[in-house]
């Protein structure tokens, strides 16, 4: 919108007054006629003020409104805007009266709004005049910046700014006093300027052009500058003993001496250096001190790290023949812990270091997660190194393996065990074994329910281990070499007579309320399913050979057989351990006979055919699952042939247990046991002694 959009009358007046007729306000020269003429001058009037008013005082379109510079280009165009307000409001007057009253008033109106035009002007130019020596300046004070390392050039730009301010206080009629302060201000400005870009590139010289322009800067700013000066020295001091400290060279064969970084940056010190410079380069030493260690264990992993891949690449190659840059890096508990897996040909995990990496791991994920692994990679086996690498990228068996050790835990100190002792080490390595077969050997990964069944039964059985064997000095389960998994089995001889089995489960010992944590392992079938064939370490199948299976093979809701086996394998241990022990030796017969009543005694971890806890089940009634009849017995006979009992003293046994807690006994057959009892039981103990499960005993 311009001056000329300012709203304005433009209609052509009627002949009289208020558009009314002369005639009808009487005669010319009356009393009535003079009055409507005066009011129609006053209305007049006012309308040509607020279009006077509007074209120069709108908040948005007036002429005061506009900045300087375009308030100078804007006047002839004002004018023209002024002169027409004039001539529109002009026409309005039809009568030589209302010509003669209204003329002066328009008249006085146009020469007010003429001064306030000229006013406004005069402002305008001292205004543009203002911002173009603030301009000025200003572009005088960024060439000081970048012409900071010429002195010639800066007097020059120095004394174009002293002109330039001179001149306007000349213009502005300000006083001496006024127009010095303002030049020493500008002046002292702009050789800051230039100190401080030298401050970013060359200290030295910043620092004599300090000195040098002291008697024109002023003294806050000289201070400030001197401060400035003063920290970008400590700075570059700093920052040259934090080069010489990361240029220390590392030596593979023992981590960064703190010390030693501490005296190498005293020595760098300077003599007068204020205490606050001291503490930092003293902070600054610590700080590269653990930057160089870190570099070091860095070095020192891959180190480890590559001799590893070397010797796989490599086999049977001396170390002496290893790459020179990798031994070069190698610390010497290295080269000890290489030597000595050249020795045995494996490499072996401490298990220290594993216990701690697997705590970790479920109990300060975020801590292991930050864990730089390869600097154990000496110390665990290729196996243990790949399985926590996979839990730090968060691989499904972690979260598995999470909620099985936590729960482990947290039974075995229910049960009075130390968690971080040889059980309970034992333990969790029972339970990430058995994890990590779960789902080859049952096809699916373990939910929720089957890992606290595992686990249960896993804390029944160290519980039971360790019931026994309470004596600091006894020998545990492993730890004599008369236990030894490869050596022969039991004696003949029988030993279990038929006078301590009935004195056994007389005395309660049978019932023992550790049984009560048994459980069934994972697997366990509905009562409609009907399981699946079982399948022998050898990949073979058990023929059913009274045709009673649809398959036509033994089904079992788990497939693999090898847990029953080693659960065996590890009751004839602890019998053969205590037994060589005289102070537990009593209670070793005990022992077996509570370990083959929860195992596969009526409801026990490997009777397949009942389900249900196995004291309750005694007490009401058992679940029964009979197409899994035949899995049970052979359970029974393969878990007694592994724990090193004579076929006579497995079917004794069985006979026994079935007299008291199945109603499948038979007084009138062998040993009570009805046929197809014996049957199964005598083949499990055959598959047992093939020697088909031998490598799980080695193992």
């Amino acid at each position: 919108m311009t001056f000329r959009d300012a709203p304005q009358e433009t209609e052509t007046p009627a002949a009289g007054p208020f558009g009314v007729p002369p005639e009808y306000f009487g005669p010319p020269d009356g009393e009535t006629a003079l009055r409507a003429d005066e009011m129609h001058a006053t209305r007049v009037e006012t309308e040509a003020m607020s279009a006077l008013r509007t074209a120069l005082h709108h908040p948005e379109t007036g002429f005061a409104s506009r900045p300087p510079t375009e308030r100078l280009a804007a006047l002839p165009e004002l004018q023209a805007t002024l002169d027409g307000i004039g001539e529109t409001f002009r026409a309005q007057a039809t009568t030589p009266r209302q010509r003669a009253i209204l003329g002066p008033l328009l008249d006085n109106h146009l020469e007010h709004a003429a001064t306030q035009v000229g006013r406004l002007a005069e402002q305008a130019l001292v205004e543009a005049d203002d911002g173009i020596v603030e301009t000025r300046i200003g572009h005088l004070q960024q060439d000081a910046a970048v012409n900071w390392d010429d002195p010639a050039r800066l007097r020059i730009l120095g004394r174009a700014i002293v002109t330039e301010r001179r001149s306007q206080g000349e213009r502005k009629s300000w006083d001496k006093d006024e127009t010095e302060a303002r030049v020493r201000h500008n002046v002292s400005d702009f050789y800051a300027t230039a100190i401080e870009a030298g401050l970013d590139k060359d200290l030295d010289r910043a620092g004599k052009l300090l000195t040098d322009a002291q008697g024109v800067l002023l003294p806050e700013q000289q201070s400030m500058l001197a401060r400035k000066l003063a920290e970008a020295r400590e700075d570059r001091h700093v920052a040259g003993i934090a080069g010489t400290l990361a240029a220390i060279p590392l030596d593979p064969a023992a981590p960064p001496n703190p010390k030693a970084y501490r005296t190498r940056a005293e020595e760098l010190t300077p003599d007068d250096a204020l205490p606050e410079l001291r503490t930092r380069i003293a902070i600054l030493a610590d700080t590269a001190q653990r930057h160089a260690t870190k570099y070091w264990q860095h070095d020192r992993n891959q180190a480890g790290l590559a001799a590893i891949d070397w010797m796989v690449s490599n086999p049977g190659a001396p170390l002496v023949t290893m790459d020179r840059k990798i031994a070069a890096q190698l610390s010497p508990d290295q080269r000890a812990r290489l030597q000595e897996i050249e020795t045995t040909g494996r490499l072996d995990t401490d298990p220290e270091v594993y216990d701690r990496l697997d705590r970790l791991a479920v109990y300060d994920p975020k801590a292991f997660a930050a864990t730089d692994l390869s600097q154990y990679r000496l110390a665990l086996d290729g196996q243990d190194y790949r399985r926590f690498t996979a839990f730090q990228r968060g691989d499904a068996t972690f979260a598995r393996y999470d909620r099985g050790r936590t729960v482990l835990d947290a039974g075995l100190i229910k049960a009075n065990l130390d968690p971080d002792g040889a059980e309970a080490r034992a333990a969790r390595g029972e339970l990430d074994k058995t994890l990590r077969s779960f789902e080859a050997i049952e096809g699916r990964p373990p939910a929720t329910a089957d890992i606290d069944r595992i686990v249960r039964g896993i804390v029944a059985e160290t519980t039971l281990q360790s019931a026994f064997t309470s004596d600091a000095g006894t020998p545990k389960v492993g730890d004599d070499a008369s236990a030894d998994n490869d050596g022969p089995a039991l004696p003949r001889d029988p030993i279990l007579s038929g006078d301590q089995r009935d004195d056994a489960i007389e005395s309660g010992n049978g019932h023992d309320e550790l049984a009560q944590t048994a459980d069934f392992p994972p697997g366990t079938p509905l009562e409609s399913d009907a399981g699946k064939p079982v399948i022998l370490p050898d990949g073979s199948r058990i023929v059913d050979p009274n045709g009673s299976s649809s398959s036509g093979y033994i089904m079992s809701p788990v497939a693999d057989l090898s847990p029953i086996a080693a659960a065996g394998q590890r009751a004839g241990k602890l019998y053969r351990g205590m037994m060589a022990d005289p102070r537990n030796k009593a209670n070793a017969i005990n022992v077996l006979l509570l370990n083959l009543f929860t195992n596969v005694g009526t409801g026990g971890a490997f009777d397949y055919q009942r389900e249900g806890n196995q004291i309750v089940g005694h007490l009401t009634q058992f679940k029964q699952l009979r197409q899994f009849r035949d899995v049970s017995n052979i359970n029974v006979g393969l878990y007694c042939q592994q724990a090193g009992l004579t076929l006579e003293e497995t079917l004794r046994e069985a006979g026994g247990y079935a007299r008291q807690f199945s109603s499948n006994a038979r007084a009138d057959q062998p040993y009570g046991l009805h046929r197809f009892q014996k049957q199964f039981i005598t083949m499990g103990f055959e598959i047992g002694q093939s020697g088909i499960y031998d490598k799980d005993r080695r193992q």
